[in-house]
């Protein structure tokens, strides 16, 4: 379904629209879509922040999954007159327990997570990595989203396409595997390790 079909129905002006993924905005709307995906969360809540306070959210909403989920999608649109000093966003997301490493499942509903579609990253003053991987919340600490409108939209539409070149290519590999074998070059005392790869690189 194209986007300006989608924002002609009324239901998707009032609940969100989960055809983009992250945070859009909508122009003729003066408001802030959200989509997130999650195949196994139970409740999604959405947090927005302002600049002088990233610990506390000035608004929350817990988002319904009767009218704010289309399968494994989870959307809402907030009117930026509602909320015209946030700047920052980011998730509570619940769900199954974990259940052994087997069951892949982490959630944490006392956890601030980052929108993977994010279009700006907010890394706050009190940032910490290993928040995240202690118990209790990680408010003020963990990074946002950070809010894009019309003043920061871009027109794509009058841009060519990107266009890759083979020199273009991202090479992903695994350390310890490039570079630990004889057969790989690397000085002895390195093998194994990223002053190894550094090594390696004329090569890649």
């Amino acid at each position: 379904m194209p986007p300006e079909t989608v924002e002609r129905i009324g239901w998707f002006t009032v609940e969100g629209s989960p055809f983009v993924l992250g945070q859009t905005w909508i122009e003729t709307e003066q408001a802030y879509n959200f989509s997130l995906f999650s195949a196994n969360a139970s409740s999604v809540t959405l947090l927005l922040y302002g600049e002088e306070d990233v610990s506390t959210p000035l608004f929350q909403l817990r988002l319904d999954p009767l009218t704010q989920k289309l399968r494994d999608l989870w959307f809402c649109r907030i009117p930026r007159p509602a909320v015209p000093t946030a700047r920052y966003y980011g998730w509570l997301v619940d769900g199954p327990l974990p259940d052994g490493p087997a069951a892949g499942h982490a959630f944490d509903p006392q956890k601030i997570l980052l929108d993977p579609f994010a279009n700006e990253v907010y890394f706050p003053p009190g940032f910490n990595r290993q928040a995240a991987e202690r118990s209790g919340s990680n408010a003020g600490k963990a990074p946002l989203g950070a809010l894009l409108s019309h003043e920061a939209s871009f027109a794509w539409a009058q841009e060519e396409p990107n266009r890759y070149h083979a020199e273009a290519i991202i090479y992903e590999l695994h350390v310890r595997g490039f570079t630990n074998h004889t057969t790989s070059g690397v000085s002895p005392e390195r093998r194994g390790t990223y002053a190894g790869l550094i090594e390696k690189l004329p090569y890649l």
